[in-house]
């Protein structure tokens, strides 16, 4: 990564604002990049067909500019999801003229908000980003769930790269960089995390690997 190698060189950089965009940014990737570079970091939002759409504010939920599109959060059979419930994001561009794109399905999930944001901005607003629908995971079960949630549990072993790999229901992989130390009751909090997430008992595997 940019701020690894910013370390080997010796260069001290110090922007006002860090921005990431294109991918999902993990709370454990932004919190390394706040640190690296001092400074805080917003995401932006947005997709090829819609243009920019939102961006993340200081308490890390997603704003919508309101005279830029319509926001809507709805489940499987197109209802609006209650509060607090995740669905399909879907996005209205309000200045379109010439072709207009009426609730576009992003392919992303949304968490629908439980409240005004505490950062005091109006408008519209998603809790949070949960990652595409058509990357989930997979219980034993065979119920899908975003992987998003669990990026936040790996965050908590303290790494910044690392790899999710799922090769069978139920069953995930952690692969990290090779001689990285895991603690076997760190991995069992995980997983105890993971299967209270899934609602039934999920198997968490780490293996350090150079690859």
């Amino acid at each position: 990564p940019f701020t690894d190698l910013c370390a080997s060189a010796g260069a001290v950089l110090r922007p006002d604002l860090v921005v990431t965009t294109y991918e999902h940014l993990s709370p454990a990737g932004s919190h390394h990049l706040s640190e690296a570079f001092g400074c805080p970091v917003v995401q932006l939002y947005g997709t090829a067909e819609t243009g920019l759409a939102g961006w993340t504010c200081a308490v890390g939920r997603w704003h919508f500019d309101p005279q830029a599109v319509a926001v809507e959060v709805v489940a499987a059979d197109g209802s609006y999801t209650a509060a607090g419930e995740c669905g399909r994001l879907l996005i209205t561009p309000l200045g379109r003229r010439t072709m207009p794109l009426i609730r576009f399905d992003t392919g992303d999930i949304g968490r629908c908000p439980t409240g005004p944001c505490p950062c005091g901005r109006a408008g519209p607003v998603v809790d949070a980003v949960e990652g595409r629908s058509s990357d989930l995971l997979e219980t034993s079960s065979g119920k899908l769930f975003s992987p998003f949630a669990v990026f936040r549990y790996i965050s908590d072993l303290g790494v910044t790269d690392w790899q999710l790999v799922q090769r069978r229901p139920g069953e995930i992989e952690i692969v990290l960089p090779a001689g990285t130390t895991v603690r076997d009751h760190e991995i069992g909090r995980i997983e105890a995390r993971i299967s209270r997430y899934f609602e039934e008992k999920a198997t968490v595997v780490v293996r350090p690997s150079g690859e």
